[in-house]
């Protein structure tokens, strides 16, 4: 799977059950997403779905 099928996925997901709504962080050491509005505080940002890969936080984000 690629960056673009990802994307696709998570594209998929926050239209059909979120209003078209995702976030996607990366950070030196790990991806973290959330569905929904944007988190704006550091407590929201800690609790999104993370992984060391983007597929592995999506696979995490989905079974949420």
């Amino acid at each position: 799977m690629n960056k673009e099928d990802e994307l696709k996925i998570i594209q998929a997901i926050a239209n059909k059950y979120f209003d078209g709504h995702f976030t996607i962080m990366g950070f030196t050491t790990n991806y973290r997403i959330s569905f929904g509005s944007q988190p704006d505080s550091r407590v929201l940002i800690r609790n999104m779905s993370d992984g060391n890969t983007l597929v592995e936080a999506l696979l995490k984000a989905i079974k949420r």
